[in-house]
């Protein structure tokens, strides 16, 4: 395999792991920001918004200078901005700043998983073969080492602002190593096609577009499932806290492994039977109202929908000339949905309760991937990309050709930019 396409593969989990890590480590200084900040409750939650509202507005911008200027440049102008933005929060002594913080921080994280993100498609058909699934989990990873490396700097006494400022440094050097090495996204002009810098719209991205709203479950399990096991099980909150750390695992776990399903196993297949059953353990862990058996279920319940997100992303990607646009659409439906999930569910669980809710949601996600699960792609491996067959690729060591099997004939040339 090329050096330069070993490279890129190595620069691409790099990304997604110190996203990973840096979004949850500034959520573990939220009591001291607000602090800090003299923020109220309402100014908390419309601070935290600033990252949905940056995310959204952010993606919609990459998603064209991913495919207008490629993956390096875009990818370096995203890491800037997150990497500035950390040590605001913690210089932050009013709320103004605080939400600035908060809002290109938001926009810099999205900007950095769509750009590794689309890296990550590329580098599958550069390949021959799934990845998307691992380079996910690696951001999962990432988020389970910033809760613990978060939870060290309180034990040792580190300051919001030292922390927050090694974190900017931390995703700086990453950029300053990643960013050079990814693959150049300028050389993704499909062959025989026009390149569009936006989406072209189809049933079929629209169908995987309301897919990937499962994997908002994620988002809702992380913020009531400790309220779950507190308010319905009786618990305390330290053991409240193991039911996150639970869903957490068993997100990163199927992940990490997906890539070796999805060489054996559909997109479709995959994803249908294993919501299904995450959800069937989460619903019987429900019904018989254990703490332990909650752990069980929260696990299997991040498993079961940790495969939707990967799948959606390279499905969406595969619809379009160039995977950019098709990344975007598939992370702005994410984001937006999960923002708009927020209240949705706070009625809910207003009306019905903190168990009825999750199996409410439960039944959701069950429903909507048996119906439309099917347009994830229903082949083992790669599927033809709908968008039309990539172009070469080229590197200056060697030719790299897809695996047997694989769905592009055209030979992955190697020579350097």
């Amino acid at each position: 395999m090329p050096h330069a396409l070993r490279s890129a593969r190595k620069a691409t989990y790099t990304l997604l792991f110190v996203n990973g890590l840096a979004t949850t480590s500034w959520v573990i200084h939220l009591p001291d920001i607000a602090q800090q900040t003299r923020s109220s409750d309402a100014q908390i939650g419309l601070a935290t918004s600033g990252v949905g509202i940056g995310s959204v507005v952010f993606i919609v911008l990459m998603g064209f200078l991913l495919s207008r200027y490629g993956t390096r440049a875009a990818a370096a102008l995203a890491v800037a901005f997150y990497g500035l933005a950390m040590p605001m929060l913690g210089f932050a002594t009013g709320f103004p700043v605080f939400f600035l913080a908060l809002l290109l921080g938001g926009a810099g994280s999205a900007a950095v998983e769509i750009a590794a993100s689309t890296s990550g498609s590329r580098l599958e058909h550069a390949y021959g073969k799934p990845m998307m699934p691992s380079f996910i989990g690696s951001m999962g990873l990432g988020m389970v080492v910033g809760t613990l490396v978060g939870a060290g700097s309180l034990a040792l006494g580190l300051s919001t602002l030292t922390h927050m400022s090694s974190i900017g440094v931390v995703i700086l050097a990453a950029g300053v190593y990643a960013c050079p090495r990814l693959l150049a996204g300028k050389a993704d002009k499909t062959v025989g096609a026009t390149v569009r810098h936006l989406p072209r719209p189809s049933w079929r991205l629209a169908a995987i577009s309301a897919v990937i709203l499962v994997s908002v479950i994620e988002g809702a399990t992380l913020t009531w499932a400790t309220l779950y096991m507190t308010r319905d099980l009786g618990t305390t909150a330290a053991f409240a806290a193991f039911a996150v750390t639970a869903h957490s695992l068993g997100t990163t776990a199927v992940q990490l492994s997906g890539d070796w399903f999805r060489r054996r196993y559909s997109a479709a297949h995959i994803t249908r039977v294993s919501v299904v059953v995450g959800g069937a353990v989460m619903a019987g862990a429900l019904a018989v109202g254990n703490p332990w058996l909650a752990l069980v279920g929260f696990f299997a319940l991040g498993g079961g929908i940790a495969f939707v997100y990967p799948a959606g992303i390279s499905a969406a990607a595969d619809t379009q000339a160039t995977p950019a646009p098709g990344v975007a659409v598939a992370q702005t439906v994410r984001y937006l949905a999960g923002f708009g999930a927020g209240p949705l569910l706070g009625v809910l669980v207003g009306a019905y309760g903190l168990t009825w809710t999750f199996a409410l949601t439960i039944a959701f996600g069950v429903t909507l991937t048996l119906l439309l699960g099917g347009f994830l792609g229903k082949e083992p491996g790669l599927g033809r990309r709908s968008g039309g067959d990539l172009p070469t690729i080229e590197t200056a060591e060697a030719d790299v050709r897809p695996a047997a099997g694989t769905v592009s004939d055209l030979a992955v040339q190697t020579k350097l930019d």
